[in-house]
């Protein structure tokens, strides 16, 4: 999708907005007696029409992609309803009724995306390891000295932290709902990020960049303390998301003996678009 098509798509949506937050992805039928309620295309069905026919010629082929970018939108929407509500009540406790609410749209639609609620919680909890890993393999073929690279990966991750706070807050308070292939899954890929950001620190220290009595553990310090920004960071909050970032870059540097470079090393990275 386009981003002034995904622009479009999402401008029709939100405007359908129902009060208290939830976004009209469908509009309900009457439910029949001693029936269920359904839900048709509606707004949606009209808001592809229109866009497939102002994009011009290839009608079936377009019609086709657009299909699937609405599909893809209509899951992201789902999981960031089910992620506040997960976040402020609770799994347990969270219904899919509660989200079908939210997002006034029928069950039936939701189980066109996802096969219950344990696969939208597996889903909302494996994004942030995913894209912590993303980072650290970004950082490690992007040909950067040593401190440099820890640099990059802790100002990388921070990020990941601050735009899924909520997501991971989800992921260490209820890993234990998570069916047991979810779990092995995030474990295997956070065991990947560790593995990652361990070569570093080992390549660091042999080539006399980085001083690091125990690569391992220094990992672990490394990751623990950015993770845990998770926990106490506010949106509206007086710390700034590059205020954040570039003081874990400092602390990063500073764990591996390299502070002292930390000014030139932040100035290196927006040079090259790693930050």
């Amino acid at each position: 999708m386009t981003p002034a098509l995904r622009r479009r798509l999402s401008d029709a949506l939100m405007r359908r907005s129902a009060p208290g937050g939830g976004v009209a992805l469908t509009r309900p039928r009457q439910m029949p007696p001693g029936g269920s309620a359904q839900a048709t295309a509606g707004p949606l069905a009209g808001t592809i029409r229109r866009l497939t026919r102002r994009a011009g010629g290839g009608r079936s082929l377009r019609e086709g992609r657009m299909r699937d970018d609405v599909r893809e939108f209509k899951r992201a929407l789902i999981l960031k309803a089910a992620a506040e509500l997960f976040f402020t009540q609770g799994y347990a406790r969270t219904r899919l009724d509660d989200l079908a609410v939210r997002l006034q749209m029928s069950k039936a639609s939701i189980y066109d995306h996802f096969s219950g609620k344990a696969e939208i919680l597996s889903t909302i909890c494996a994004a942030s390891v995913d894209a912590s890993l993303d980072v650290v393999r970004r950082v490690a073929g992007a040909g950067l000295d040593p401190v440099a690279q820890i640099g990059a990966v802790a100002h990388g991750f921070t990020g990941v932290v601050i735009d899924n706070h909520q997501q991971i807050a989800i992921h260490a308070r209820e890993f234990a709902h998570l069916p047991e292939a979810g779990q092995e899954r995030i474990i295997a890929t956070q065991r990947a990020f560790d593995a990652l950001l361990v070569e570093m620190l080992e390549a660091g220290r042999a080539a006399g960049r980085l001083t690091v009595a125990d690569p391992r553990v220094t990992a672990l310090a490394l990751a623990g303390m950015i993770i845990w920004v998770h926990n106490w960071y506010r949106p509206d909050g007086r710390l700034t998301r590059a205020r954040i970032a570039e003081g874990m870059v400092r602390n990063a540097l500073a764990m591996v003996g390299a502070e002292a470079e930390a000014g030139a090393v932040l100035e290196r990275l927006r040079f090259s678009g790693l930050v």
